[in-house]
């Protein structure tokens, strides 16, 4: 899973746009299509599974390089272990996404308040 860039303007749109042109060695001619979403607090996690056995969740760590987060991925309930469905993937990489909100009933506990 790799970060995202962050564009507040439109200077920042045309400095993005150059270093994809650059990267992808493009003709300034040549033209790009934009999608833009909406920024969502949150946090993701990359769930593997192979032959439908949840074998390993990484974080997304430095955009590069995910931290392996198995262990406490383990302790919530909605992720499955086994996914027993005909068809299933041999091996498959699942990006969950648990919004910050879900957090808060948790966040004095866990002293995030603030």
């Amino acid at each position: 899973m790799l970060s995202l860039g962050n564009v507040f303007n439109e200077e920042d749109l045309k400095n993005f746009e150059k270093k994809i042109i650059n990267f992808l060695s493009l003709k300034e001619i040549d033209r790009i299509n934009y999608s833009a979403e909406p920024k969502i607090d949150g946090i993701s996690a990359s769930l593997i599974y192979i032959n439908g056995k949840f074998i390993k969740g990484l974080s997304r760590g430095d955009g590069l390089e995910g931290e392996d987060i198995t262990q406490n991925l383990k302790t919530i309930s909605d992720i499955p272990r086994k996914i027993n469905t005909k068809n299933f993937p041999k091996e498959i990489d699942i990006e969950a996404f648990a919004e910050k909100s879900s957090f808060e009933p948790y966040s004095e506990e866990l002293n995030l308040v603030g």
